[in-house]
């Protein structure tokens, strides 16, 4: 499988942060809405990961004291 193309950059008046969907192939939006359509059924089933817990995890790895990845409650 050939590897996505990199997308064009972004122009320097517009913000670096901002999310280009129009820029997207019509398959890459369609990847891009299912994943959405994904997440908001998991939010739906309950399935989430608190923030903080994300937050812990991130801020523990590369150290000594590695967390383990957090898990849906």
């Amino acid at each position: 499988m050939a590897p996505k193309p990199v997308p064009e950059p972004v122009a320097e008046a517009e913000s670096e942060n901002w999310f280009q969907f129009e820029k997207l192939t019509p398959e890459e939006q369609a990847d891009y809405l299912a994943a959405v359509d994904e997440g908001l059924a998991d939010i739906a089933a309950g399935r989430m990961v608190p923030a903080e817990k994300v937050r812990l995890w991130i801020e523990s790895l590369g150290t000594d004291r590695e967390l383990p990845p957090p898990e849906c409650e």
